[in-house]
């Protein structure tokens, strides 16, 4: 026994539905484009109908489906072995004292990097911090605008990274960044600055330590990629970190090989809805005044419906445990008269009420 289709819509259905209620094309196997039931010119019409549509459903409202948890993942500091420096700022990890892996660590080529020296050397002590240019080998490094002195015996170093790209697929966050300072210690907020405050903090501390302070700003814009935000942290990460924060999805359209669209699932209908009224606009020429403009008239109670019952799904059943003013359970015996019961599991259940 096969099982039953899902009630969701894919690439297919909204090419197929576009294409029947603006051309009425039906398709002979599998889509209309592909089966070339329709002309070049048409095909081109139905997938920007598609696109309209999916941005008018994922612009109208935060969805809670866009807003996924978000892990950022920190680089511990690395200073294995000992390196020179040129006057030029070229990088050579020592050959003599190489980390077992045989150079700097493989995420050193991915930018980001910030090479941290101080050393006493004779007869001045010298301490300074680089942003690392580009690496060259496997043991060596440029870094950048370098206005240092020449080292030419092996001197200790750390090589850490503050800067960190937006995960792939998120274009913002939201919310608080937070971090475990411990086993069994719940997640702290850290402060979010401007990015100026982070590089001046820089500029007079770089010892790489647990993050304090975060910026969010925009990378070099890329006309062949677009834009793209980073994080950049203060201090430097010295050890590995998983921080959180709620992400905010870059909402993508749909083709033949990324079918399904996002929120489909739940949103299948007000997808198909959204798509048929950009049909109906800049295909057929129907505002939502037209008498046979059916499909612009029902997308906008079939949104709100479906606004709504998103935020059922994210809001909250109950507002917690009442502490009081005080901010303890049962701490203020003159405005609550009995502390919280609790079930033998653990779980709150609610104050008994007052003698009398």
């Amino acid at each position: 026994m096969t099982a039953p289709a899902q009630l969701t819509c894919s690439y297919t259905t909204l090419v197929n539905d576009v294409g029947f209620d603006a051309f009425g094309k039906s398709p002979t196997s599998t889509d209309v484009i592909t089966d070339q039931v329709v002309s070049a010119v048409q095909a081109s019409q139905i997938l920007r109908a598609i696109r309209k549509g999916l941005q008018s459903v994922y612009g109208a409202y935060r969805w809670s489906f866009l807003r996924p948890k978000l892990s950022i993942n920190t680089y511990g500091a690395y200073s294995t072995g000992t390196i020179t420096v040129d006057s030029s700022g070229n990088v050579t990890l020592n050959g003599g004292v190489a980390p077992a892996d045989g150079g700097f660590p493989a995420y050193a080529a991915s930018g980001g990097g910030l090479m941290v020296i101080q050393t006493a050397q004779p007869p001045t002590f010298y301490g300074g911090s680089w942003t690392v240019q580009t690496q060259t080998s496997a043991t060596a490094l440029v870094l950048a605008s370098y206005a240092g002195p020449a080292f030419t015996a092996g001197i200790p170093y750390s090589l850490c990274f503050n800067v960190y790209p937006m995960p792939t697929g998120y274009d913002s966050f939201e919310g608080e960044v937070t971090f475990p300072p411990g086993p069994n210690i719940r997640r702290r907020p850290i402060q979010r600055v401007d990015p100026i405050e982070i590089r001046r903090r820089l500029q007079h501390d770089a010892q790489p330590r647990r993050p304090e302070m975060y910026a969010l700003s925009m990378q070099i814009f890329d006309p062949t990629a677009g834009s793209a935000r980073c994080f950049s942290f203060w201090p430097v990460p010295s050890h590995q970190h998983t921080l959180e924060v709620t992400g905010t999805w870059s909402a993508a359209g749909v083709d033949s090989t990324n079918i399904y669209p996002l929120g489909g699932t739940v949103l299948a209908a007000v997808i198909t809805e959204a798509c048929l009224a950009a049909a109906e606009r800049d295909i057929k020429g129907m505002d939502a005044s037209h008498p046979d403009a059916v499909h612009s008239r029902a997308v906008g109670p079939m949104l709100q419906a479906a606004i709504q019952r998103d935020r059922e799904y994210g809001s909250a059943d109950t507002l917690g445990v009442d502490h009081g003013h005080r901010g303890i359970a049962g701490a203020d015996w003159n405005w609550r008269q009995l502390g919280p019961i609790w079930y033998d599991a653990g779980g709150y259940t609610g104050y008994l009420p007052p003698p009398g």
